[in-house]
């Protein structure tokens, strides 16, 4: 199998290729890893080339061309040979995880015949968002002209709005849990008493759920002295939420200590009382049944969809309008007020609905997508490659200075 990446940064795409990677491995199956973009973290490279072989777009220019760091570099020409070494090693079907990583696989498959490319729907407005760039609308073009059955989605609520967004039916497109490694030897530490809330996570501006929990630690803080938040990641929003901590008085309460290693996540996480998060960390918090609640991304309001456990089939990230919501604070009430037999029920039940989402799932969906998928008859021409890469141009100066930051920040959006 080979993956298409856009970049290794510690996010959750990363950690999922990790887990991918040593599913594969066991099962004596080689990986590639493709990387987009040379944004790499050294503790995710070192863990994932135990289990795959990573390479960069780079590593396909003719020689002596120079290298670009950036996703500038798969607009650049690529040489035939190095392509043809690749997938005699690791297999003819290409798994594109993003918009660049869906663009590079095409590339591929013109430059070479019998490639087969699927793409990943793995955060839910990578693809659909609104815009009124050329280049938006070229990104969606593409993504609409891919077969359903090239295609993943990892919820059915996904499969439902992309369906709807691009007018497409994706009955045949699979829908796979986004899997984990279920740790069975591993459990929580503490006790119902401990009064630790802890988020994992990078803070960015769709995981609005950070500052909806600080913002009830503070509401809660006289009536519960040991309540406390400890938040481990970084990212653009940090500054904003160290601001409001100040702003709010809650130093004493609420932490961020800064990104922590895919390795030490169950270090950090197995002495708290109430986890709280989306993505995979949600699930792995889940799995060695610790009570977690559900961090709907880019709502406005301090709502979830409740613990882990009362989540609707793979449905749990985005913001589904209809279904029915609690109120962050209530849960964490729930949680202070609960007996110790009450608390490790709840982490109990979370613990089973995690077993949903085992690597094992995902990996053997992923299996049957090379069988699955269809000729990428639309092997994207060169004029259509060109248009691209001048209208992505354009979008990176409106980016820089700041005229237009719709493409940039696509994962915010609320449809």
């Amino acid at each position: 199998m080979i993956f298409i990446a856009g970049s290794l940064e510690l996010n959750g795409g990363s950690t999922f290729l990790i887990r991918a990677s040593k599913a594969y491995a066991a099962l004596g199956k080689p990986v590639a890893i493709v990387v987009t973009n040379s944004i790499v973290n050294d503790n995710v490279r070192s863990e994932l080339s135990n289990y795959a072989d990573i390479y960069f777009v780079h590593d396909f220019f003719p020689k002596p061309l120079p290298s670009f760091k950036n996703q500038l570099s798969i607009f650049m020409p690529i040489a035939t040979k190095p392509i043809n070494n690749l997938i005699a090693k690791y297999g003819r079907h290409i798994h594109a995880m993003g918009i660049f990583g869906l663009i590079f696989s095409l590339k591929l498959a013109r430059a070479v015949d019998s490639i087969t490319v699927s793409v990943g729907v793995y955060h839910q407005h990578e693809f659909m968002f609104k815009s009124k760039r050329l280049f938006s609308k070229k990104i969606q073009t593409l993504f609409k002209r891919m077969p359903p059955s090239n295609v993943i989605f990892f919820n059915d609520f996904n499969k439902l709005t992309y369906a709807i967004f691009f007018n497409v039916d994706y009955h045949s497109a699979q829908t796979l849990p986004i899997g984990v490694d279920l740790q069975k030897n591993l459990s929580i530490t503490a006790s119902r008493t401990n009064g630790r809330i802890v988020s994992v996570g990078n803070l960015v501006g769709f995981k609005t759920y950070n500052e909806h929990i600080i913002r009830i630690v503070s509401e809660l803080k006289d009536s519960y002295p040991d309540l406390r938040y400890d938040i481990y990641g970084d990212g653009p929003n940090k500054e904003h939420l160290v601001h409001l901590i100040s702003i709010l008085n809650v130093a004493d309460r609420v932490k961020i200590h800064g990104a922590i290693t895919y390795d030490k996540f169950y270090e950090h996480i197995k002495e708290s009382m109430l986890f709280v998060g989306s993505g995979t960390a949600i699930i792995e918090s889940s799995s060695i049944g610790l009570p977690s609640i559900v961090g709907i991304e880019s709502i406005t309001t301090p709502d979830t969809y409740g613990f882990f456990n009362q989540i609707e089939d793979y449905s749990y990230n985005e913001y589904i309008k209809g279904r029915n919501l609690l109120k962050f604070r209530d849960l964490i009430v729930t949680i202070m007020t609960a007996s110790e037999a009450e608390w490790k029920s709840i982490g109990t039940k979370c613990q089973e609905k995690s077993k949903d989402f085992s690597i094992e799932k995902t990996i053997s969906g992923l299996n049957e997508v090379p069988n699955r998928s269809e000729s990428n008859s639309n092997k994207m021409g060169l004029l259509y490659e060109y248009t691209l890469f001048i209208s992505f141009i354009w979008v990176c100066i409106l980016d820089i200075f700041t005229f237009d930051t719709s493409f940039k920040f696509r994962r915010n959006q609320l449809l």
